[in-house]
């Protein structure tokens, strides 16, 4: 994926049109299409899992398919969405480093089925995608600061995020059929 810095400045084609901006609109239609993606793979493994498979580990890294999975509704759910919506809302807001090592787990109900996580992710990406397509363009260059690298636009979140859950559906369709990554 190639990252699109957002500028005020902007080339014209000769007729006028403004080629920075459509370019611009394509790259965030294209982040868009990125998660309705992801939701779509999320919900292919779903079909795909079987009990055995579920709790098959990853050599090396001591994460089966249900931390995987835990892990990222972790981030998705209660750190990167919620952060997202209050810049969005105009709040002034500094994001930490997420500490996957302390927060890893927390969040698991007991008893819950891996299911009921899959089902939260897949709920959580139509969310996000229906909220990026109403999303204005003061919106996508809306600034959080984040305390480790400072401040960045939206974009730049959504950017960050996307690739993070591409790692991690890797990872998992990795669980499942080694063969194909």
């Amino acid at each position: 994926m190639r990252l699109i810095k957002t500028t005020n400045h902007a080339r014209t084609n000769g007729s006028g049109s403004n080629i920075r901006v459509e370019e611009l609109a394509n790259y965030r239609r294209s982040l868009i299409k990125g998660y309705q993606e992801i939701g779509a793979k999320i919900e292919n493994i779903a079909e795909r899992l079987s009990a055995e498979k579920a709790d098959l580990f990853q050599e090396g890294t001591g994460w089966n398919t249900r931390k995987n999975f835990l892990h990222i509704r972790e981030v998705e759910m209660g750190y990167f969405l919620p952060y997202i919506k209050r810049i969005l809302v105009g709040e002034k807001v500094e994001l930490g480093v997420y500490e996957a090592a302390e927060k890893s787990g927390k969040d698991e109900k007991e008893g819950e089925q891996l299911q009921e996580i899959i089902s939260d992710l897949i709920v959580s990406c139509r969310l996000l995608t229906t909220m990026l397509g109403e999303m204005s363009e003061k919106d996508w260059n809306r600034t959080g600061r984040h305390l480790q690298s400072g401040n960045h636009t939206v974009q730049w979140y959504l950017e960050q995020n996307l690739a993070h859950l591409k790692a991690h559906i890797r990872q998992l369709v990795g669980y499942l059929d080694p063969a194909s990554v």
